[in-house]
């Protein structure tokens, strides 16, 4: 590697976004190396690599304070930033076989200054990283508030959430409320969050399916304190009062199990 790079040295122009079919092979290659052969190789380097976006993302994925300096110096000399970020989730390798992906918080901290460069989808897809390794905090101080409307299964903002209640309803898609708490709590929400906010949710109902999906949750996910929030009158009255037994007694059989 130390060879091909140095040949690259002598060959390579001096012009952003100078990369070819071998450099994104360099790349992913010297980020599989540990940390400090990776990072010895790209600063050793770095006065032709810098040009070209997949080593100045192979820097960002290493994340070392050396390297970290030198990608900010590059994005602020670049006269379009934004290419230097193009497909940077592809590149990391996140759900890539054959590759390592995303293994550390410090990962995700590094990119948090060039949030703005990124596309939607990008930014979608390092939401769901972090909602995979449990970094919820990390999430919502850096991806939360950028993450797009068209995302419907990002649950950032209880407006958000309550309109994801009423689409089911309006879908007639009330049996898929399962679906709906395992995204929910993927997004780092606790069962108890789930029943809270279907609760509010259903106070301001009136349709019979309403009912049935705050039932099929409290069976789902529920505490025999959580059948409270079936309480809310509805219509029928006699459907509504044998969903509620029914319901009752499936989460009162749960509990016992």
């Amino acid at each position: 590697m130390e060879e091909e790079l140095s040949a690259r040295r002598a060959s390579a122009a001096r012009a952003w976004g100078t990369t070819t079919d071998t450099d994104y092979q360099i790349s992913r290659l010297i980020m599989a190396l540990p940390p400090s052969q990776a990072e010895a190789l790209l600063l050793e380097h770095w006065d032709h690599l810098q040009f070209s976006e997949v080593f100045v993302q192979a820097a960002l994925y290493l994340a070392t304070p050396s390297l970290l300096s030198h990608v900010e110096h590059v994005v602020k000399s670049c006269p379009t930033p934004d290419k230097l970020f193009k497909h940077i989730d592809m590149h990391y390798g996140i759900r890539t076989k054959g590759r390592t992906g995303i293994t550390h918080r410090r990962q995700f901290v590094a990119l948090g200054p060039y949030l703005d460069y990124m596309e939607d989808s990008t930014i979608y897809t390092f939401w769901e990283q972090c909602n995979e390794h449990g970094w919820f905090d990390l999430r919502r101080k850096l991806f939360d508030h950028r993450l797009s409307n068209k995302y419907g299964r990002a649950y950032v903002d209880e407006n958000q959430i309550i309109s994801s209640l009423d689409k089911l309803v309006l879908e007639k898609n009330v049996h898929w409320i399962d679906y709906w708490i395992e995204e929910y709590l993927k997004s780092g929400f606790s069962p108890a969050d789930v029943n809270t906010i279907i609760g509010k949710w259903l106070a301001t109902q009136t349709s019979f399916a309403a009912l049935q999906l705050g039932a099929f949750a409290v069976v789902h996910v529920g505490r025999r304190q959580d059948l409270q929030i079936l309480s809310v009158p509805f219509e029928p009255k006699d459907a509504a009062d044998v969903l509620r037994a029914d319901t009752t007694f499936a989460v009162k059989r749960r509990s016992l199990g």
